[in-house]
């Protein structure tokens, strides 16, 4: 019953993802991100999955600050520091969990520098999305495993269609 009751929370969650999408604002996209992260941190923990609550926790943490403009490179990289240490110690997921938090630390990593090509971001991205579809399927979130799993494909197809137009534009 946990199990479907997580997977409903999620499913609400992913709503408001979705729905941050559709914002013009960096403002409003953010906010809603934050509430998607909130809710899918009620789903994730009652599914166990204290790794992925700490880093949505941090990411939520990260997301007010840009909100606030108090955002900054030492910051980022404390929050980035903080969430592989605080990930580690509390990791109950093994190798998925280890997994997931090198995801989200080579994720920030690319975002964070500014020379990196779109494709390296969609990359990026998709390996993150891919490493967050793994650790839902494996703390049994299938809503998010799925939500993730199209997204690792949405990010592939456009990596794929990108590389396509820049070959035959040669």
């Amino acid at each position: 019953m946990r199990i479907l009751i997580a997977n409903i929370i999620s499913f609400i969650a992913q709503m408001f993802l979705l729905y941050a999408t559709s914002r013009k604002t960096k403002h409003d996209m953010l906010f809603f991100m934050n509430v998607f992260s909130v809710i899918v941190c009620i789903s994730t923990s009652i599914l166990g999955g204290y790794t992925g609550v700490i880093l949505n926790i941090i990411g939520i943490i990260r997301n007010l600050c840009v909100m606030k403009e108090i955002n900054n490179r030492t910051l980022n990289w404390f929050l980035i520091l903080l969430a592989l240490v605080l990930g580690f110690l509390f990791n109950q997921s093994g190798i998925v969990g280890i997994l997931l938090l090198f995801a989200a630390f080579q994720e920030n990593v690319i975002i964070l520098n500014p020379n990196n090509s779109i494709i390296v971001l969609k990359l990026s991205s998709a390996f993150a999305s891919f490493c967050w579809a793994a650790f839902a399927f494996y703390i049994k979130d299938y809503t998010n495993a799925t939500f993730n799993t199209v997204n690792t494909i949405s990010y592939l197809l456009f990596v794929f269609k990108q590389l396509k137009e820049e070959k035959q534009s040669v």
